[in-house]
C-alpha cells in the first residue's frame, strides 16, 4: 500500500466570540479544506484568549524525532488536561494520559550512560539543554502524579548536580538547571551564588528569572527578590536554530510560567495577553516556541481557574438543539466536523459573560 496525501499543508484559523450573560450568538464555520481533511469545533468557557487547540494538534501530529520536538508535543498536555476538556471526559482524559506516560516511556530511549538525554534516541553524549527540557517534564509529570521511573529521575539529578559543580555552559542553560534542581528538592546554593556574583551583569532577563525562581524555591526570598529587581521581560527578536533554541516567543513563554510559580500577577497577565493572540493566529512558530507557550498559558489558566464560575447553555446546528452544556471547573469542547458551514447558535443561561472559541482546519485543494 502507498500512503497518497495532499501536497499542500494544513491550514487553520479561529474566531472567539464573547457572549453576554442570558445571550445568544450564531457564526457559521467555513467549509475550509477538501472534505475528509476538514476538522472543526468550538471551546465554551468563562476566559478570554484559548483559541490555540490548533497548535497543540500541529505540534501532536507533527512527524518528531529528537528530544525537542517530542517534549514540546507532551510537556504542554500536562498543564491542558484539564482546560481543553471534551465532553466525553473520559475519552479525552485517556488520551491525553496516553500521551504524558508515553512521552516518558520515549525519554528512556534519549538517555546517556552518564544520565543526561541526548538530542536523537541513542546518542552517546548529552544534549545540556535536551537534558534541562526533559528533566522539567519528568519533575511536573512527576509532581502530578504520573509515575516516572526512579532511576531515570536520580540519573538525571546526579548528571545536573555534576553538570552545575563543573559550571558546565552558558549561563542560561546553567540558571534553568539550577532552578530544575531547586524544582527537585535539591538546590546547589553555593553554585546559583556563584552564577549570580560572576555572570549577573552578562546575564539576559529570561536567565535573571530562572535564577531568581531557583532562590526562591530554596527559600531565599531576599535573594530572589534581589535579582527580579534587575530583571525586565522585554526581549529583543531572534531566533536560534540551535543551542537553546530560543527566541522571543519562548523567552516570553518561560516569563510567563515562572511568573507563575512566583506569584507575580501583574507580570503574568501581561505577559498572557501578549502570547494569547500569537497562539491563537497562524503564524509560524517553532516547535519549541509553540511548546514552551502552551505549557505557559495552560499552567497560568490552571493556577488562575475560577472554579465558582459556571458555564450553561445549549448549542443548535440550524436552529436544531444539538447539545446542551453545564459545567462550573473548566471548559466545554464540541465537535463540530459534521456541521462547517452551516448555523452554529449558542444561547447561554449563564450569569456571567462566557466566551465561544471557534476553530476550524482543513487542507486546501
Amino acid at each position: 500500500e502507498l500512503a497518497v496525501r495532499p501536497t499542500n499543508p494544513t491550514i487553520s484559523s479561529s474566531k472567539e466570540i464573547a457572549i453576554d450573560a442570558g445571550g445568544s450568538s450564531t457564526f457559521t464555520i467555513p467549509e475550509l479544506g477538501l472534505p475528509g481533511t476538514r476538522r472543526a469545533g468550538v471551546r465554551i468557557s468563562p476566559t478570554p484568549g484559548i483559541t490555540f487547540g490548533h497548535r497543540l494538534e500541529s505540534l501532536i501530529r507533527y512527524p518528531y524525532g529528537c528530544m525537542e520536538q517530542t517534549m514540546s508535543a507532551v510537556f504542554p498536555q500536562l498543564y491542558l488536561r484539564n482546560i481543553i476538556e471534551a465532553a466525553d471526559v473520559d475519552r479525552v482524559s485517556s488520551r491525553v494520559d496516553f500521551n504524558i506516560n508515553a512521552g516518558i516511556q520515549r525519554l528512556q530511549r534519549f538517555r546517556t550512560p552518564n544520565g543526561g538525554f541526548g538530542y536523537w534516541p541513542g546518542a552517546p553524549k548529552p544534549n545540556e539543554w535536551a537534558t534541562n527540557y526533559g528533566g522539567h517534564y519528568l519533575l511536573e509529570a512527576s509532581r502530578l502524579g504520573f509515575y516516572v521511573p526512579p532511576d531515570l529521575l536520580d540519573d538525571w539529578k546526579t548528571f545536573q548536580r555534576r553538570m552545575a559543580a563543573r559550571e558546565s555552559g552558558i549561563p542560561l542553560t546553567r540558571a534553568y538547571r539550577l532552578y530544575l534542581l531547586a524544582l527537585a528538592g535539591e538546590p546547589m546554593v553555593s553554585a546559583m551564588n556563584l552564577l549570580g556574583e560572576e555572570r549577573l551583569a552578562e546575564m539576559n532577563n529570561l536567565a535573571k528569572w530562572l535564577l531568581a525562581a531557583a532562590y526562591n524555591l530554596a527559600g531565599m526570598e531576599e535573594a530572589a527578590h534581589r535579582i527580579l529587581a534587575v530583571a525586565a521581560t522585554d526581549v529583543k527578536p531572534y531566533r536560534e536554530l540551535g543551542g537553546t533554541f530560543g527566541s522571543a516567543v519562548r523567552d516570553h513563554a518561560m516569563m510567563l510560567y515562572l511568573a507563575t510559580k512566583l506569584d507575580r500577577p501583574g507580570v503574568a497577565l501581561e505577559l498572557y495577553h501578549e502570547l494569547a493572540p500569537i497562539l491563537g493566529g497562524s503564524s509560524y512558530l517553532s516547535t519549541h516556541a509553540a511548546g514552551y507557550a502552551l505549557l505557559a498559558v495552560g499552567n497560568y489558566l490552571q493556577s488562575t481557574w475560577q472554579s465558582d464560575l459556571e458555564i450553561r447553555g445549549r448549542l443548535s446546528v440550524d436552529g436544531r438543539l444539538q447539545r446542551r452544556f453545564d459545567r462550573s471547573d473548566g471548559s466545554v469542547s464540541i465537535d463540530l466536523t459534521e456541521h462547517t458551514g452551516r448555523e452554529i447558535t449558542i444561547e447561554s443561561a449563564s450569569e456571567a459573560p462566557i466566551y465561544a472559541a471557534f476553530e476550524w482546519q482543513g487542507i486546501p485543494l
